[in-house]
């Protein structure tokens, strides 16, 4: 990864996963960076690509305060802010029954 490049990465990634731990509570399993960044192919194009891992679907409870998560961080307007990418995923979502 450029660190050297975004100084700010640690401190946006920190301020993000605070927000949606706050927003889900319970509901938050783990916060995974995916893509490039993880692999080590990161660079100064690249998005910031995340996976959330819930306990359950989304509730629309949850959805209004994580919307606002993500507005928050984009508006700190450094290069990882704008350029996070990523899912919220149910944990057991692709298990068969």
């Amino acid at each position: 990864m450029h660190s050297e490049a975004y100084p700010e990465m640690a401190s946006v990634l920190q301020r993000f996963v605070a927000g949606v731990q706050n927003a889900l509570g319970s509901n938050f399993l783990g916060a995974y960076l995916v893509g490039s960044l993880a692999t080590g192919d990161f660079d100064l194009d690249s998005d910031v690509d995340f996976l959330i891992l819930t306990n359950a679907e989304l509730s629309d409870a949850e959805v209004r305060p994580l919307q606002t998560t993500h507005v928050d961080i984009h508006a700190l307007g450094c290069y990882p802010a704008e350029h996070l990418e990523g899912s919220y995923i149910k944990y057991g979502f692709a298990e068969s029954d």
